[in-house]
């Protein structure tokens, strides 16, 4: 398993405080990152691999035209 999150204090399954962390409850950095983490989750979740594929092939088509 990979995590998703940026720093491991954001992480769900690898949480790890930072070192010159002094409130894990109220560090706006790590709040931020832990809702990036939850949004990607989100996308992720929710595409399929024909979804990712299909992406593909219109950005294929793009570099053609461009």
């Amino acid at each position: 398993m990979v995590p998703l999150a940026l720093l491991p204090c954001a992480s769900r399954n690898f949480y790890a405080r930072c070192a010159d962390c002094t409130d894990t409850v109220r560090c706006a950095l790590s709040l931020v990152l832990a809702e990036a983490r939850d949004r990607m989750a989100s996308v992720l979740e929710g595409t399929t691999l024909a979804d990712a594929n299909a992406l593909d092939r219109r950005f294929q088509l793009l570099r053609k035209v461009a």
